[in-house]
């Protein structure tokens, strides 16, 4: 079929405008990778928290003056407890870890955010230690199942953008609070005679408002205008639970729960976008 010639002309002027226009337009528009002066930015994050260092409890040796304590039916027998330290990577696996985040812009490089975060990570059963009974020539192990450790945080902190493109590498640090609910565990020594012992719900830490200290590395992709992800890796120190020893105290096991500082390395994958 043969196309009229003013029907071609006229699309070819068409083409030629809208080409113009976008080209026009082009230096204008900002991407969303990168901060806006004045603008601010919403954030959604989900993400992981792996544990890299830390103890959730220490060790010790004590003796239990008499398993009847325990047990009424067990003998009244000393008992040689002893407590091996146990890392939070030992007792959880790395939670799962949600955020919301509000930035603004300072200028084309620099963003100050404000951010909330929830995680939450079941605790294991597992070994913790043994306990000998020498009058009956016999070690048991003794085992722990711990509470879950359920975060809610609140951090403050900044990024630098390296340039202003379709990928952008980014730094950024963070200070904060985060409340940490109490933690119980469960203690059993199931192969003791009469039944074993159990001791149940026993306070381990107390709810605990601790400091937050965190650096991070990652890279923006711009999506549309309004629209960018981002993907970064990072490392956080956790100050210390307030050790609940109302239990603890009358097994000599008080001092397992002092020291129960952490670090871990964030990891998270966020959507971003700026209004």
């Amino acid at each position: 079929m043969r196309i009229p010639r003013g029907y071609t002309m006229t699309t070819s002027i068409i083409s030629r405008t809208v080409i113009a226009t976008c080209a026009l337009c082009l230096p204008s528009l900002a991407w969303a990778g990168a901060p806006e002066p004045g603008i601010l930015r919403g954030t959604i994050s989900a993400g992981t928290e792996i544990f890299a260092t830390g103890n959730l409890h220490g060790g010790t040796v004590t003796t239990v003056p008499s398993l009847a304590t325990l047990n009424s039916g067990l003998p009244a027998v000393p008992a040689t407890l002893t407590i091996r330290s146990r890392k939070y990577s030992d007792v959880y696996d790395a939670p799962i870890q949600l955020s919301a985040e509000l930035s603004y812009g300072m200028s084309e490089n620099i963003e100050v955010f404000g951010s909330v975060y929830y995680s939450k990570t079941e605790g294991k059963r597992l070994q913790v230690g043994t306990a000998d009974v020498a009058a009956l020539t016999t070690v048991y192990p003794v085992f722990g199942k711990f509470g879950d450790l359920t975060n809610l945080g609140l951090e403050a902190g900044g990024r630098y953008f390296f340039g202003n493109g379709r990928f952008i590498p980014f730094l950024g640090g963070s200070v904060g609070i985060v409340n940490q609910d109490g933690i119980k565990a469960t203690f059993t020594i199931p192969g003791a005679p009469a039944g074993g012992i159990t001791l149940s719900n026993v306070p381990f830490f107390k709810a605990t408002t601790s400091a937050t200290l965190g650096l991070e590395a990652g890279l923006a992709a711009n999506l549309t205008e309004q629209f960018s992800g981002r993907v970064s890796v990072g490392v956080k120190h956790i100050t210390a639970f307030r050790g609940d020893d109302t239990g603890l105290a009358g097994l000599g096991l008080q001092t397992i729960n002092n020291d129960s500082q952490r670090t871990t390395f964030p990891i998270k994958a966020s959507l971003a976008a700026s209004f």
